[in-house]
């Protein structure tokens, strides 16, 4: 705002010298003093509303780049923590399934429909995990195939992300 500000003295003041110069000159009678000064005032109020809009829409810009960097700096981050070694039990995969959760949960406003559909499915296999465990009952790898296969697709959505 000090800006805007600093430059519109510039200007009225340009505009007061150059008044006074062709009036000194004789150049200038009371009706032209009013058109210049007219003329020069709307021409710099549209010029200042060019630069603060254009100077909005490149701040816009530079957010939503630092933004774009900042998914694909926490997708690669991600990526990186999610280790599946083959030895994995359903207890891996499900930590597994919550650190992608949590992911689209820090991007919700991009990726909303990701972070509810995992949030269920989180609470599903950790309800099913929990019960087999509170009744001593062992949980076999065909019991959680399918959570490896959501943590194997989830992890390559986010693989997808870092490119």
């Amino acid at each position: 705002m000090l800006e805007i500000i600093a430059y519109l003295s510039g200007v009225l003041g340009v505009i007061a010298s150059l008044i006074e110069i062709l009036q000194f000159l004789k150049i200038l009678q009371t009706k032209h003093k009013i058109l210049i000064l007219v003329v020069v005032s709307l021409a710099t109020i549209i010029c200042f509303s060019t630069w603060y809009l254009i100077d909005k829409r490149q701040e816009k810009e530079k957010i939503e780049r630092l933004r774009e960097a900042f998914l694909k700096e926490d997708a690669n981050s991600v990526i990186q923590g999610i280790v599946i070694t083959g030895y994995d039990n359903a207890g891996d995969y499900l930590s597994n399934l919550i650190i992608i959760t949590g992911f689209y949960g820090r991007h919700k406003e991009k990726y909303n429909f990701e972070y509810e559909t995992l949030k269920k499915e989180v609470e599903l296999w950790r309800k099913l995990i929990y019960n087999k465990k509170a009744k001593d009952e062992h949980i076999y790898m065909s019991d959680y195939e399918e959570l490896e296969g959501i943590v194997s697709s989830s992890k390559e959505n986010i693989e997808q992300l870092t490119k």
